[in-house]
């Protein structure tokens, strides 16, 4: 893709996570659009010019469990998790038990954790490098060969939050 050299590399990357917002709005939009017409029968528009008032989070849903109510925790450049490279184990896990105790007040239901930020993981792999946002260096395991991935599961689940591995293709 040829960007134009009157836009900064940095404002086109904002402009495209605005374009994905907008996308993943107008999907959820249409979903509950769907979900409304199977319970009621009835068809719902989407045009600007009569916006539906009666979508609302008190519509009656068949499966109200079908609903994603998420966090997106990023973990590229250590902006959600972790907060900074070089943290032990034990910290680690505080701060992912932080993530999911905060989900889990908040009524979330889904944690979309991006586990491969930069061509490197956040779980133990034999293909990819251990994530230098972990350790502080690329290719080296956390204390205790920690899984991130793996830890977050078991205690996500077991607060019945779903966790969605998040792969990002674009930063190689």
């Amino acid at each position: 893709m040829n960007i134009s050299h009157n836009i900064s590399r940095g404002k086109f990357i904002k402009f495209l996570s605005c374009m994905l917002a907008a996308l993943m709005i107008t999907s959820m939009t249409t979903v509950s659009c769907a979900e409304k017409e199977i319970v009621t029968g009835e068809s719902q528009s989407l045009s600007s010019d009569s916006p539906d008032k009666s979508l609302s989070p008190t519509m009656n849903i068949i499966n109200p469990d079908s609903e994603i109510r998420g966090v997106w925790i990023a973990s590229v450049a250590n902006i959600n998790f972790p907060s900074q490279k070089g943290l032990s184990e034990s910290q680690l896990k505080a701060e992912l038990d932080s993530i999911i105790e905060n989900a889990k007040s908040a009524g979330l239901n889904s944690i979309f954790f991006q586990v491969r930020p930069t061509a490197d993981a956040l779980y133990n792999s034999e293909i990819f490098p251990t994530s230098v946002y972990l350790s502080g260096e690329n290719g080296k395991a956390p204390d205790g060969n920690f899984d991130p991935l793996q830890y977050l599961i078991e205690k996500a689940h077991a607060q019945n939050i779903f966790v969605h591995a998040w792969v990002n293709p674009l930063r190689v």
